[in-house]
């Protein structure tokens, strides 16, 4: 329990360290600190408790890993490519807002043809009994 404990203050201290970077010579820093403090450890705890829950049915963490990245580089290889080939391109967040607009086609697309699957297993089975 103690790494638990430890690895979310941890968390919580990068966070208040990092982006909040509070003057100490204010009056109720102290109280502001603590209150981010509080809020990112309950978001991280959270956090990590969903993806705990979600990873009860893999069977081994390598294997969530590697599929998780094969999703993901294949877009990061192609951006590569385009800014590699087209010296125009230069916009350094096109790579975030290109891997996020791959996930979400793929995800999107993946539904619906998920769907259209399912439609065309009912009409097997109506027509097979029918």
């Amino acid at each position: 329990m103690s790494t638990v404990s430890t690895s979310l203050n941890s968390s919580a201290t990068v966070i208040l360290t990092d982006f909040f970077k509070l003057d100490s010579k204010h009056p109720g820093t102290d109280r502001k600190s603590m209150t981010i403090l509080y809020i990112s450890t309950l978001i991280f705890s959270v956090l990590r408790i969903s993806i705990a829950v979600t990873m009860i049915n893999v069977k081994s963490a390598l294997d969530a890993w590697w599929k998780l990245a094969s999703i993901f580089s294949g877009g990061m290889l192609g951006l590569f490519l385009l800014g590699y080939m087209a010296p125009k391109v230069k916009n350094s967040l096109s790579i975030v807002f290109g891997t996020v607009a791959i996930f979400i086609v793929g995800f999107f697309a993946g539904n619906r043809i998920n769907r259209f699957i399912k439609k065309i297993d009912i009409i097997r089975v109506v027509a097979v009994s029918g």
